[in-house]
């Protein structure tokens, strides 16, 4: 491999975890700014979901709302990691990761909904962040010194 290879990949993984770190950054800050005493998870990673369910506490659907957001959204991506390793049946596999998914971004579309100014920069945020994580982790860090919205009821 050549050394501008070399580089390009060291520069390439250093931008993501500068990312990675700079948006578990911003949630331990909103975790803070909203008063959570469990705010410091915001640093670690898969586990900050935590505290991204604890700030928007519920799951916005169109017609329905799931509650517990701190306990479901933290288990998305486990529940799909383990559902490809350990479930022999690969269309249930898929029926899994798809119902995951769909959750995941209703979830991220709840959390942008409350810290975007506008419903069409929470969709598009949600759209890029929700399928790449690394715009997903800059999104964070730019609403970070954003006061939430007042959700309506569905």
């Amino acid at each position: 491999m050549s050394i501008e290879i070399t580089i390009v990949i060291y520069v390439i993984t250093f931008l993501f975890f500068a990312t990675i770190v700079l948006g578990s950054f911003a949630i331990a800050k909103m975790g803070e700014r909203a008063n959570l005493k469990t705010f410091w998870l915001g640093y670690l990673p898969v586990i900050q979901f935590f505290v991204l369910g604890r700030l928007i506490e519920t799951i916005d659907f169109p017609n329905f709302r799931i509650p517990k957001a701190e306990i479901i959204f933290p288990l998305l991506p486990v529940v799909s990691f383990f559902s490809i390793l350990y479930v022999p049946n690969v269309p249930f596999q898929v029926i899994i990761v798809f119902l995951c998914a769909i959750i995941w971004l209703y979830a991220w579309n709840t959390f942008f909904l409350l810290y975007a100014n506008t419903v069409k920069k929470a969709n598009i945020y949600t759209l890029v962040g929700g399928i790449l994580i690394l715009p997903l982790y800059i999104f964070i860090f730019l609403l970070r010194k954003q006061k939430p919205n007042i959700l309506e009821e569905p």
